[in-house]
Parts: structure tokens; C-alpha cells; sequence
């Protein structure tokens, strides 16, 4: 006793192309029950399948069609007829003694437009060839939907990356690639109302309700005609986290204009930058976003490169801007630019003996009165020096200990002391140097005073102490160190109104597979432990990378971090207020 099955396109009618043998039990003389009448069902009614667009791999799905009752000794005809909008072929087999696995092949999808593709498929069971002697319940229908969809998008970062407990609704950019004019952004798995900006961009807005308590959102992007992307975490805690696509090497913060001034040379570590090359960006941190750009010369090859330092005068009037200049006879340059209109007030050159600028700051309450500190070929130290305008005070202190150039400066409250730090980790040296109208007298020079970890330094007239990048707190004028806000960190900020500095921490411990740093909080007169939050740490396109070398305080409520030609982040909320 058989089962032959067959299937064809269009309606046509079906002829035999396998059989299933089915032996009837028995016995010498037994009584042989009416059998019971032959039916047929299948175990699904609707099938969906899916193929990526340009995928060489064929997609297929399979029913399985049960025929209840005795199969008389003639057997059974199973077959079929199908449209081929997106159905390329129909196989049956018999699979069991009352079983037919029906194997639905597609088109391939490389053949076909993004889109879905619907058919109907009709299941028939008869006793005849001809399909005139249907058994109970045939015809079965099936209905097929085959989708061909785009590549899956790829989701790069999100900016915010995170945000704050409690927080308001935001717009959420996501930037990557492979977006369609119809995707759609996912938070949690719910749809949010999406606006395309192009292949690689897309913003939503999230409501407070959202982020009304602690924990992780899944985000995604989706659309009627893509799969949706592999998920990245948003983090909803005690900051928000936004990143502003620049290839920053340097920045400062305007605390008259509320902006921030960020340095963008033309030359990446991996090669030519083209993202706003040669400039100095204006960033509102409120909105997140370049609001201007102003030249600094050259171009993406150019005879300038840079800017690469900036320093911002303590009343908002003037910023420097270290650049390095290609011309016969000149080594480098620094431009003062008048604020807040960023146009060029006056160039100085630096010595020819020199080739690089490694730390320059404005004296407090001295605008026209710049400390810089110099690195002669080779990386080594070409001195400290300071200038009035464009003229170089006649006493400079041109050594180190080491002879490696220094990283950082500070200025006393009155600007008569200058202290000095180099980043070497090795030797840690620590210089005091007086300041009067003929230049620089050290005073003291100290190595070994610093331990590992950032040598950023920032002298608090509050508190009348210098508070180092890695934790350490020193008196700036015997060199001890008289206590330290953790150890090892890799740079500070201080906020004396709140009484707090912010510590950066690249290397925090991970859990879960999560990539993030970490800013600690303490008190500045007590060194005890505040407050902790994460940044994740996110790949972002046209930079170098996330890997910040600065963290900045702007204004009482928002932390900047940047540096060594990454993006910017602005960090916000509960844990930038100092809660």
C-alpha cells in the first residue's frame, strides 16, 4: 500500500513521484473491524520564511501533512498545486507510515527585490491520480510569506550612550550603517517614532517614562523590510553620557560663553583626518553639538598641521592655540584668538630650537601672559618659558632632571609660583618654579615624588594643595604628599565650590562582558570616596577611538572628557552635580 506525492505550479494537476509502502496487520482467520474513514490534516496552516537580499543560500520550510485512517490497498495520491511569486519548488517524501514531510524551496533571494512574497499552496489526498477521489478534509491550504530582506543594519554607537535615573526625554542619534529610509529604532523591543537623516544616522525620541528606573535597555534597529541589528546596552544610572563625533586632541572650557573650544589637527594616528581638519570647534555641551568651526590654516595636506593645545585666559577674553607650521624658519607657532568672536588677534613663533609645545596655561588674572612649556626634537626638554603677548621673558628654566619634556603647568592664585609635571611615569619629577618680570627661578625639583598613574596636576587655592591626576594630594611647596583620593587614576578635575574632584579611571574592573570606564568622585579636603559612575567605552567612526587622556569640569553641572584624538563625551546628571 503506497503514498505517492507530487506537487506543481500554477494549478496543474499533480502526477506520482514517491510512494510510501503501508503493510496492513493481520491474522488466519481474525475479524477485520470496519476501518475507520481516511482524513487528512496538517500541522501548520501558515509558514514564514526570510532570506537576506544578494544571500546565495537558499531558504526552505517544511509541513507535515498526517493522513489518518487505513490507506487502501490502491494507496494514496498526495500532491498539490502552489503560485510561484516566491515559491521556486515543492518536494513531498514520505516520512512515516502516515506521515509526508512537504519541503517548501524559495527563490533564491539575489533573483528578487527586497520584499515580501505571498503564495498559496493547495494540499490534496486522493485515491486517484486524477484527484477526483478526495479523502476527508482535502483540500488542506497553506499560506506562504517569504520576505526578502536587507542586510541586517549595523549599529556603531548611540549618543547619549547612557542616561540618568529619573532624567527627561531625550533625542537618542544612532549612528552607523545600512539604514533604510524605513528603519526604525528599537528600545526594549517597542518602536519608537524614528526620523531618518541618512544611511548611517538615524535620532528617536525617548520618553522620561523610559528611564524612570535604574538598570539596561536593549536598543536596535529594525524596519518592515530588515532584520533587526544585533542590540547594544544603554546604560540608565547616574549620568548620561553624550558623544560628539570630533577627532579631538586637545579642548578647554569657556566659562563666560558656556562653550567648549575643542582642537582638531589634520593628521590622525591612522592618517588624514577630514572631519572639521585645521580647526577649532565651538561645542555647546547643553545641546551637544558643533555649533561653529574657525580655521587655523592648511588643509587636509597641509603646510599646517593642528591645532593641537589649547589654553583659555581665566576672564574668557583670549585662547591660544599651539600649532605646528611647515615654512622655512619657523619650527612652530601659537595663535591668540579674541573670544568670544574666535578671530585671530596676533601669532608669535617659538625659538627655532624648539619643534613642539608639550603644556602651556594662562597666568590667572593675566590674560595677555602665557607659561609654555617646549619639547626640542626628539621628544626631549627644550625648557619652560613665559611670554607677554609675543614677547619671551628674558629668565626660562631649560632642563629637566630626565631631560623629557613636561606635560603639565599650573599657575599659583597670585601667579607667582609655577608648578611643573611631567607625565614620565619612571621618574615622576615635580618642579617649583618663581615667576616675576624677568622670567622663571626654580625653586625646587623633585623626582620620584610622583607614583604611577596620570601627572596631571591642579593646584586648588581653596585648599591650598595640588591634586594629581593618579590620586595624590601634595603641598606644592615642600613637595610631600600629604594624602591621596585613591591611586592610579589617569586624571583629574576639581571643583572647589562642590568641594569635590572627579577622577578618571580607564581600567575600572569589568563584569558581564561590559566595556566602560569609570569617574570617581572625592573630597578634596577630607579624600574620602564620594560617588562612582560608568562611561561605556563605544567604537566611533572618523576617530581614533574612545580612550580620553582629560577630564574636564564645565560649569556645576557637566563633565567633559577627550583628548589624544578621540571624540568628546559630556557627562550629565545626578552624578556631575556632585549628588
Amino acid at each position: 500500500m503506497k503514498i505517492k506525492a507530487k506537487f506543481t505550479i500554477n494549478y496543474l494537476l499533480i502526477a506520482f513521484v514517491a510512494l510510501l509502502s503501508f503493510n496492513c496487520g493481520g491474522g488466519g482467520g481474525s475479524t477485520q473491524a470496519t476501518p475507520p474513514p481516511l482524513s487528512v490534516s496538517l500541522s501548520t496552516h501558515a509558514i514564514t520564511a526570510s532570506s537576506y537580499a544578494q544571500d546565495p543560500y537558499l531558504a526552505t520550510a517544511t509541513v507535515n501533512l498526517t493522513i489518518s485512517g487505513v490507506i487502501p490497498s490502491g494507496g494514496l495520491y498526495v500532491g498539490g498545486n502552489f503560485t510561484n511569486n516566491g515559491i521556486d519548488s515543492i518536494s513531498a517524501l514520505p516520512a512515516s507510515n502516515n506521515t509526508v514531510a512537504i519541503t517548501i524551496n524559495y527563490k533564491n533571494a539575489s533573483t528578487l527585490a527586497v520584499g515580501t512574497y505571498s503564495d498559496t499552496i493547495s494540499v490534496i489526498v486522493s485515491t486517484d491520480q486524477a484527484g477526483n477521489n478526495q479523502i476527508a478534509n482535502s483540500p488542506q491550504t497553506i499560506s506562504s510569506t517569504y520576505k526578502v530582506l536587507l542586510p541586517p543594519p549595523q549599529i556603531t554607537m548611540s549618543s547619549p550612550a547612557s542616561a540618568y535615573v529619573g532624567g527627561p526625554a531625550f533625542t537618542l542619534t544612532i549612528i552607523g550603517s545600512g539604514f533604510p529610509p524605513d528603519a526604525q529604532i528599537q528600545w526594549n523591543g517597542t518602536l519608537m517614532p524614528t526620523t531618518y537623516v541618512s544611511a548611517t544616522n538615524l535620532t528617536a525620541t525617548i520618553p522620561a517614562t523610559a528611564i524612570a528606573t535604574a538598570g539596561t535597555a536593549q536598543i536596535t534597529v529594525s524596519g518592515p523590510d530588515l532584520t533587526a541589528s544585533s542590540p547594544i546596552a544603554f546604560t540608565i544610572g547616574n549620568s548620561q553620557a553624550t558623544f560628539i563625533n570630533i577627532p579631538a586632541e586637545d579642548f578647554v572650557w569657556d566659562e563666560l560663553n558656556q562653550v567648549i573650544y575643542a582642537a582638531i589637527p589634520n593628521i590622525l594616528q591612522y592618517g588624514p583626518n577630514t572631519v572639521f581638519p585645521n580647526t577649532i570647534a565651538v561645542i555647546d555641551p547643553i545641546r551637544g553639538k558643533v555649533i561653529k568651526t574657525v580655521s587655523t590654516g592648511g588643509g587636509i595636506y597641509p603646510p599646517v598641521t593642528g591645532p593641537f593645545l589649547l589654553a583659555i585666559s581665566d576672564d574668557s577674553s583670549f585662547l591660544y592655540a599651539f600649532t605646528y607650521v611647515n615654512q622655512p624658519g619657523v619650527s612652530c607657532s601659537l595663535q591668540r584668538y579674541a573670544l568670544p568672536s574666535l578671530t585671530l588677534d596676533t601669532t608669535f613663533n617659538i625659538p627655532l630650537s624648539t619643534n613642539s609645545v608639550s603644556a602651556m596655561t594662562v597666568a590667572p588674572g593675566a590674560p595677555h601672559t602665557l607659561a609654555v612649556a617646549m619639547a626640542a626634537p626628539g621628544g626631549r626638554n627644550a625648557g619652560v618659558m613665559v611670554f607677554d603677548d609675543t614677547v619671551q621673558r628674558a629668565s626660562s628654566i631649560l632642563a629637566s632632571v630626565d631631560g623629557l619634556p613636561f606635560s603639565y603647568l599650573q599657575w599659583s592664585q597670585d601667579a607667582s609660583m609655577l608648578y611643573v609635571a611631567e607625565n614620565w611615569p619612571s621618574l615622576g619629577e615635580y618642579m617649583t618654579l618663581s615667576v616675576n618680570t624677568g622670567g622663571l627661578t626654580l625653586q625646587s625639583d623633585a623626582a620620584g615624588i610622583l607614583s604611577s598613574g596620570s601627572h596631571d596636576i591642579h593646584y586648588v587655592s581653596s585648599t591650598g594643595k595640588i591634586y594629581v591626576g593618579n590620586g595624590q594630594v601634595l603641598d606644592p611647596s615642600t613637595h610631600n604628599m600629604i594624602g591621596a583620593c585613591g591611586s592610579g587614576w589617569d586624571g583629574m578635575t576639581p571643583d572647589p565650590i562642590l568641594g569635590l574632584g572627579f577622577f578618571l579611571d580607564l581600567h575600572p574592573p569589568q563584569s558581564n562582558g561590559t566595556s566602560s570606564l569609570a569617574i570617581h568622585s572625592y573630597d578634596l579636603a577630607q579624600y574620602s570616596s564620594f560617588s562612582t559612575t560608568t562611561v561605556p567605552l563605544i567604537s566611533i567612526p572618523n576617530t581614533y577611538g574612545f580612550s580620553p587622556n582629560r577630564i574636564l569640569r564645565c560649569g556645576p553641572s557637566a563633565l567633559v572628557l577627550g583628548g589624544g584624538l578621540g571624540p568628546i563625551c559630556v557627562i550629565t546628571g545626578p552624578f556631575a552635580q556632585g549628588k
